[in-house]
């Protein structure tokens, strides 16, 4: 059984909390291991994502064409443009792109699981899966790997829920871009299945802050 809170602003509160009374120190970070909880009333406006970016980035990721680097890192190319490689393009020219994306992560996925939640509503099977297992094990701590691993969905009696699986998450830094995206994400699947968006439910493996 996991946490429960009434709106996304009591659980950033409450994790907050939490982090700075009980959180271990970890090299250069305090954190804590094998977060759990829901979120029972979830609504959008309740979070602050940097803005416009997220709103972009939410484009680039349900966009039905393959997007790297995408449009979102323009607004914030201090953050994002460091994490860019070097990639040689079919005709030879050398341009700059990130490593992954959730847009070539998501593109091939969500048409066969709007799919699934359709022709099976009782499905458990309705998994989206950011994590690469033939690509991201081999990268690690060469390359960047997502820090999302997927995100799970069923249609219950409340509507589309979400659980949403994270292996790591910078608290101060990403915390409201992460969940602002994945709420994001969870609305748009729920309009597209003509059902209203459930509660929220979000696993972390590491919930941390750099000290």
């Amino acid at each position: 059984m996991n946490l429960i809170y009434g709106d996304f602003k009591v659980a950033a509160s409450e994790l907050e909390r939490d982090l700075h009374d009980n959180g271990g120190k970890v090299a250069n970070t305090i954190e804590l291991t094998n977060i759990a909880y829901s979120v029972s009333g979830p609504h959008l406006e309740d979070l602050t994502p940097h803005q416009p970016w997220a709103d972009i980035e939410f484009e680039d990721r349900v966009a039905t064409g393959y997007r790297n680097p995408g449009n979102a890192w323009k607004e914030l190319p201090e953050v994002w443009g460091p994490m860019m490689e070097d990639r040689k393009a079919p005709d030879g020219l050398i341009y700059k792109a990130f490593s992954y994306t959730y847009n070539e992560r998501m593109l091939h996925q969500l048409g066969d699981i709007l799919h699934e939640l359709r022709e099976n509503p009782n499905s458990r099977e309705a998994y989206l899966t950011i994590w690469n297992s033939t690509l991201d094990p081999f990268r690690l701590s060469r390359r960047r790997v997502p820090c999302t691993l997927g995100y799970q969905f069923f249609i219950r009696d409340e509507g589309l829920l979400m659980t949403y699986i994270q292996r790591s998450c910078n608290f101060p830094k990403h915390y409201q871009d992460d969940v602002y995206l994945a709420r994001k994400l969870q609305e748009w699947m729920a309009e597209k299945l003509m059902i209203t968006p459930g509660s929220f439910s979000h696993w972390i493996g590491s919930l941390h802050k750099f000290v």
